[in-house]
């Protein structure tokens, strides 16, 4: 069966391997299709490469299992999350990271109950401005940008955020899910 490629899939299907590579798409866009055959040309070409694929949501793993299951790169790689394949690397190396030992991460409803109301309360701002805080947080890796777009987060309010939010990590001793890919 061959398959007629967008002529976007086809930029991407011509990456060279000579840095990370991310593909940012809507869903239905055929964006593990193309994973699929970039990754498989790749490992055509240097059967020794060593290829790590992660996603965002489970979900997008649960599809990329699925498209590797008939392609041969599917022997080989095993797609996860972004945040299992951070705590993986913090777990095998336990100097690695600066969070509470031992990892605990915090959940939805910490969040929304203790963590939140916590700051709001500490830095005496609105809700909205500390969900913008946290946003910023893992600005770096969820929009590969020092800083989320749209944010109105000063650089003197985050670094204010930052020395407290180390201390109040250390005083309840959680780790929160948007910093595991930052922590090394």
């Amino acid at each position: 069966m061959t398959v007629e490629w967008t002529e976007e899939q086809k930029k991407i299907l011509k990456h060279e391997l000579d840095g990370d590579a991310r593909i940012l798409a809507g869903p239905g866009t055929g964006k593990s299709a193309t994973t699929v055959e970039w990754v498989g040309r790749l490992l055509r070409k240097n059967p020794e490469l060593k290829v790590r694929l992660l996603t965002f949501t489970r979900a997008a793993t649960a599809e990329l299992v699925k498209k590797l299951g008939s392609s041969p790169a599917g022997k080989r790689l095993k797609p996860s999350t972004i945040h299992s394949f951070a705590v993986s690397i913090l777990l095998r190396n336990p100097n690695v990271g600066d969070f509470p030992r031992p990892l605990r991460i915090a959940d939805d409803w910490e969040m929304e109950n203790i963590i939140r109301p916590d700051f709001k309360n500490l830095f005496k701002i609105p809700v909205k401005k500390t969900k913008a805080l946290f946003a910023d947080l893992a600005a770096n890796w969820e929009s590969l940008e020092e800083r989320p777009p749209g944010s109105d987060v000063s650089v003197r309010e985050r670094e204010r955020f930052m020395a407290v939010w180390k201390k109040r990590r250390a005083v309840f001793g959680y780790t929160l899910l948007a910093e595991l890919p930052g922590l090394f």
